[in-house]
């Protein structure tokens, strides 16, 4: 699986959302290719270029 399209947006209070859409390429196909918007929100440490979900 790939991600199309990630976005990372600040949402205030240190909190960030992480959205993307799954892809899977060739025979892989499934009934969610680029129908769906996952999601995590979590935490953005600057100082670590890190990203902890919630």
């Amino acid at each position: 699986m790939m991600w199309e399209l990630p976005v990372f947006l600040p949402l205030g209070a240190g909190k960030h959302i992480f959205l993307f859409s799954p892809w899977w390429p060739g025979d892989q196909m499934s009934s969610h290719f680029l129908k769906y918007v996952l999601y995590h929100i979590g935490v953005w440490d600057a100082e670590t270029l890190t990203f902890t979900p919630d």
